[in-house]
């Protein structure tokens, strides 16, 4: 069922109770500023607001996409995708285009409707993030579809993960396919639950996984995320 999966452009009940919970999570655990930006106000704009500033975690409740060069093809009307054929763009600059984060206001650009010329289209691709400054980011969480993948070659993914690390970011959790709006929240919020009590970022996924999978066993549910240099 499409309709339960963080991926596409629709409604997720999940995401919003998810950021709710976290943001409570850090509010009693830690003396931590934190802000949370939900619904409408979630644009495109406010994440490249971020670009420069002492922020140390960034969590990510939405849609995520990697698109192959065939679906690329398809969607050749995307506004980000036009560009794509062009010759000067190389193989990491063609792949950071088709890996990316829905935002709000995203639903209009993927129609391939037309856009203000001073409004971003929603659709925050690896190639942009990787233009971006995130070197204060000590971690940040793709709770989204399919947002640990990319392009590969033998100088590794080239998609969301390439993106934030050139941004300077420094651990990742991010997902390997397209991954279930609830079982998501729930999981999100036993790992806060463990990394705020002092566990190591790796132990937090694991003891999150292992708690998960008593409501949920099979593997489609829970092992998904995975970690990229979080190894504290």
């Amino acid at each position: 069922d499409l309709s339960s999966l963080r991926y596409g452009v629709k409604y997720l009940p999940g995401t919003k109770k998810e950021v709710e919970n976290i943001y409570q999570q850090f509010k009693a655990s830690t003396n931590v500023t934190c802000d949370t930006i939900i619904g409408i106000g979630g644009t495109e704009e406010s994440f490249k607001a971020l670009a420069n500033k002492n922020v140390g975690i960034i969590h990510l409740a939405t849609h995520g996409f990697y698109w192959s060069e065939d679906d690329a093809e398809e969607r050749s009307y995307v506004s980000f995708l036009a560009n794509m054929n062009n010759n000067t763009q190389n193989f990491e600059d063609k792949a950071l285009l088709r890996s990316g984060l829905f935002f709000s206001g995203a639903n209009i650009g993927l129609a391939g409707e037309e856009l203000p010329d001073d409004v971003e289209d929603g659709v925050l691709t690896a190639k942009e993030l990787s233009a971006m400054n995130l070197g204060s980011v000590d971690m940040v969480v793709m709770s989204a579809c399919q947002s640990g993948l990319g392009e590969t070659s033998d100088e590794g993914v080239f998609g969301l993960q390439r993106g934030f690390k050139l941004a300077g970011a420094n651990t990742l959790l991010m997902s390997l396919w397209k991954v279930d709006d609830e079982a998501t929240q729930k999981l999100m919020t036993e790992f806060y639950n463990n990394y705020l009590s002092g566990k190591t970022k790796r132990e937090s996924l694991q003891l999150a996984q292992q708690t998960l999978r008593q409501t949920h066993p099979e593997p489609e549910y829970w092992a998904g995320f995975i970690l990229l240099d979080g190894l504290n």
